[in-house]
């Protein structure tokens, strides 16, 4: 009776176990959401990540671009680069970016060009409009920009010799006489003609069955064309048809043709019914305002340009300037610094074919410098970095910046090992590197020269030494096989060594004598030894590849300790639908 209690304790607890998930879950598309709150990784700052969480991170990515199961090592190491990942960004929080130059300069570059967008956005492009009547006044005061040739939209389907010889069926084709492969590549073509007619699209047939690699890709796409760009008879047939039609199988020298006319422009006015010629019009009208808009608030603006030139720095070679020492202050408020007008240099030694330029020069160079900053000052003016997208983008800008400046802290990036380093390295391995026996020898000897070189023949003819031996011809010779293995310089004499080393892998030697016989050998294969000069700059690769790995894992420790990283739970596997068919 209590052995019976015991029992029923037992699978109690196995059922509730199970119930309340405690059992490891099989992750799919059809199951994340019931692991919406099923924990499997926890850190400090709130931090949490969930089954669902992972498993979405994971579907977004090419990772098993096939879909099926990722086991449980692998899925442990996916999770762990997402918590590094998202304790990186807490360390980067930690950062002050203004105390590494480069990376402050470089997301200071990418917040400007953002603010400068939302300026031009703000105070030009949204300030634009065009109703329907301005549209068609433009398009009918600017025929020039919707006047085209006679054209047509095309798509081809192209049956080459070549492609048929390099198909599926090379074998078939290749065995075809020049008479048989032209009645045979007319008839394929045909067909392919046949099956147009049964009304399988054009693009479909294109994709499937045309040689021609490039339109191929584009279900045979040949794009708009006008008359005299392809050999003759391609106008002809492509002008004779009319938009939904395909042209008969025709050839040239190239191969068989087929053609699809998907739509046709007269030479002319393109009509302004005709589908996106309306939406062009707007487009150009919109960019046409924008752009006298925006001269008028720039040439505004640049009328306060104001910028004081750095005169220690105007009769001297700019690169031999620190890039943070600085240039130029525009309207009393932004600095602009030596890396700045380095930017712009280049541009003018090229354009003036100069070996450095001249404070005049620098002067021009500043003032096109300060034309940006007067519009990012304005920005500030209007208040536009203050509006919440800016300042969100801004933030997440930041912490990019200071992001990246925690990875490139993670390890030195410059770092190479001692000349030392590598040689004990290679002194460790040695036996990978020298190989002692380095040659795999099998050899066959006989009594006479004469029946030596009517077998080398045999060998040659692709005769193994084994089936010599039992061949029909070689039942009055005496011969003999042996099968030496991998073998030295120590092992065998110094004639047979070096006949062997000369002789090529998976070939047979010369014939060649000694007291015992005639000898033929065959060299199954050869392995190179590799000395210190010629594996040094492998083992340079492969120990800053340790290097690398040794440092991002004592980043890992280090933050997964101070951030008190758990994995509470684990997945027994998760399973992924081919990447096409996920849901992003």
């Amino acid at each position: 009776m209590f052995f019976l209690k015991r029992i029923h304790y037992f699978f109690g607890i196995l059922s509730l176990s199970i119930i309340t998930g405690c059992q490891p879950p099989v992750l799919n598309e059809e199951t994340k959401d019931k692991y919406n709150d099923f924990i499997i990784a926890r850190a400090d700052n709130n931090y949490s990540l969930s089954a669902k969480d992972l498993y979405d991170r994971i579907g977004n990515s090419t990772i098993l671009s096939k879909g099926g199961y990722l086991d449980q090592t692998t899925i442990k190491k996916i999770l762990d680069s997402l918590v590094v990942d998202s304790l990186t960004g807490f360390e980067a929080d930690k950062i002050n970016l203004r105390d590494y130059y480069y990376d402050y300069w470089n997301y200071r570059l990418r917040y400007h060009d953002y603010l400068m967008q939302v300026f031009l956005y703000e105070k030009v492009f949204s300030q634009v409009s065009a109703d329907s009547l301005e549209i068609v006044e433009y398009y009918n005061k600017r025929p020039d920009l919707y006047t085209v040739e006679e054209q047509l939209d095309l798509y081809h389907i192209f049956i080459s010799k070549t492609g048929l010889k390099n198909s599926a069926d090379s074998v078939y084709y290749k065995s075809l006489s020049e008479e048989e492969m032209n009645k045979v590549h007319e008839d394929y073509t045909r067909k392919i003609y046949q099956i147009l007619t049964f009304g399988e699209p054009f693009q479909n047939v294109a994709f499937r069955y045309s040689h021609d690699e490039i339109s191929r890709r584009g279900s045979g796409a040949v794009g708009w064309t006008t008359r005299g760009i392809y050999i003759d008879p391609f106008d002809s047939v492509a002008f004779s048809l009319k938009p939904g039609q395909y042209s008969e199988p025709y050839q040239d020298k190239d191969g068989w043709h087929i053609i699809y006319m998907n739509d046709y422009l007269p030479a002319g006015v393109i009509p302004l019914e005709r589908t996106g010629v309306f939406e062009s019009a707007r487009q150009n009208l919109l960019q046409e305002k924008s752009g006298r808009l925006n001269k008028l608030i720039m040439d505004s603006l640049m009328q306060n340009l104001n910028v004081l030139a750095n005169e220690a720095i105007m009769d001297t070679d700019i690169y031999l300037v620190d890039d943070s020492v600085w240039g130029g202050i525009v309207n009393g408020i932004d600095t602009i610094d030596a890396k700045e007008i380095k930017n712009y240099e280049h541009a003018y030694r090229k354009r003036y074919l100069i070996k450095n330029t001249d404070r005049d020069m620098k002067k021009v160079m500043l003032n096109e410098i300060g034309q940006r900053y007067v519009v990012l000052q304005a920005a500030r003016r209007e208040g536009l970095d203050t509006i919440p997208r800016v300042v969100e983008e801004r933030e997440r800008l930041w912490h990019l910046a200071a992001k990246s400046v925690v990875e490139k802290n993670k390890f030195d990036v410059s770092w190479k090992p001692s000349e030392e380093a590598v040689k004990a390295y290679y002194d460790e391995r040695r036996d990978q590197y020298i190989v002692e026996k380095p040659l795999y020898v099998k050899y066959l000897t006989v009594s006479d020269s004469l029946y030596a070189e009517f077998l080398r023949d045999q060998v040659l003819a692709g005769m193994a030494f084994e089936d010599i031996v039992n061949a029909d011809f070689a039942k009055n010779m005496k011969i003999k096989i042996v099968d030496l293995g991998y073998v030295g310089q120590g092992d065998v004499d110094s004639v047979f060594y070096h006949v062997a080393l000369g002789t090529p892998t998976a070939s047979v030697s010369s014939v060649y004598k000694t007291d015992r016989g005639f000898h033929l050998l065959k060299v199954k294969d050869k392995k190179q030894s590799v000395d210190y000069h010629l594996a040094r700059g492998q083992i340079i690769t492969q120990l800053k590849q340790d290097y690398r790995i040794q440092k991002l894992q004592e980043f890992q420790d280090r933050v997964f300790g101070e951030y008190h990283v758990e994995f509470p739970r684990i997945l027994k596997t998760l399973h992924l639908k081919p990447y096409q068919y996920r849901i992003r």
